[in-house]
């Protein structure tokens, strides 16, 4: 059952990054050039299950090519200061879909949350959002710490309480804005009165405090709407203490 699934010690790491980031190099076959990989950075977001989703306009370059070949894959890297070769970079490669209609509302929810400038141009008819389907992960972490993830371990399980996100960040956001804000200055390294909750997903959250978008992750897995609220609990302790 999804309410005891737990993933792998590789992908969690993974997904992690990827939840970390909000921009990558989403790398598409030409058209212009053809049988050459094109390189566009582009700003993204991860649903509960992992898929990177990207806003795209149709008259962008990578959008022609996504149209004409869906081989693609995006790259994204740790972006904190150092060495970049001993820091963390993953390649998603997969095929690029437009999302389908019956996901579209929970897609563009999650993306204006982290890109709420967004809201001004994503009605224009020539905006489509666009998911990475994985078939293969590829992880460095650093010297000796490379490996592969197949599709199966990637892909998180839907969360029994994946319809209620909106109420689980409505709930912290009203009652629990000193947690919040307790979190946002021991894990985000934010002073802030004004933390909020922006998004949950089974692995972790994201919250926003003085213009900044932290991820935390939590302990382990939360596939139940009692496990996320453990898990926020636990935060919360580990904050305030």
């Amino acid at each position: 059952m999804s309410q005891d699934w737990q993933p792998s010690e590789e992908a969690t790491i993974a997904r992690k990054l990827l939840r970390s980031m909000d921009c990558g190099v989403l790398s598409t076959m030409s058209v212009a050039m053809p049988g050459f990989p094109f390189g566009s950075v582009t700003p993204y977001v991860t649903t509960h299950d992992g898929h990177v989703v990207v806003l795209v306009s149709d008259i962008a370059q990578h959008t022609k090519n996504m149209q004409a070949d869906d081989k693609v894959c995006m790259t994204v890297m740790d972006n904190a200061d150092g060495n970049k070769q001993e820091q963390g970079r993953a390649t998603i490669i997969g095929r690029a879909r437009p999302v389908p209609g019956d996901k579209e509302e929970e897609v563009s929810s999650r993306y204006f949350a982290f890109f709420p400038e967004a809201r001004h141009y994503s009605q224009a008819h020539d905006f489509t959002y666009f998911w990475v389907e994985p078939k293969k992960i590829r992880y460095i972490g650093g010297f000796g710490k490379i490996f592969w993830i197949e599709k199966e371990d990637w892909v998180v399980p839907k969360p029994a309480w994946s319809a209620d996100e909106a109420g689980i960040m409505e709930h912290m956001n009203s009652d629990h804005q000193d947690a919040l804000n307790a979190m946002a200055k021991f894990y985000g390294g934010v002073e802030s009165e004004d933390t909020s909750l922006v998004a949950v997903d089974p692995e972790g959250c994201h919250i926003k405090a003085a213009g900044r978008i932290c991820y935390i992750p939590f302990a382990k897995c939360a596939m139940t709407k009692d496990a996320v609220r453990e898990a926020m609990v636990t935060l919360s302790k580990m904050s305030r203490a």
